[in-house]
């Protein structure tokens, strides 16, 4: 089954091809992704770390430092979300970045 991960931002939505429909924006039809697809082959952990390190070291460089450091960051919460047992990946999922909407001196539980 062909499965879409999307980004959806400000600016657009960035999308590898899949059922999953989303009529709130326009795609960009420009958009050419400058990494590889994602092997067909990988069911390791280690297959995936050797992804990700082929994918990190294209990406180097083009953005400044802290904002690398944030993108690992991100990498490794989508990592943890998608690895709980609660998600079921067979489901479409939207990935997204929200503000944490904590009004100055409220404390979070």
């Amino acid at each position: 089954m062909a499965r879409e991960i999307c980004i959806k931002t400000p600016t657009g939505m960035y999308c590898k091809a899949s059922p999953i429909k989303d009529c709130s924006c326009e795609r960009d039809a420009g958009f050419e992704d400058p990494f590889p697809e994602v092997p067909e082959g990988m069911r390791t952990a280690s297959s995936l770390v050797a992804d990700v390190e082929s994918v990190l070291k294209k990406a180097t460089g083009t953005t400044d430092p802290e904002e690398f450091a944030e993108r690992i960051r991100v990498l490794a919460t989508i990592t943890r979300l998608v690895m709980l047992p609660e998600v079921r990946i067979k489901e479409p999922f939207l990935i997204m970045s929200m503000d944490l909407g904590i009004p100055t001196g409220s404390t979070a539980n």
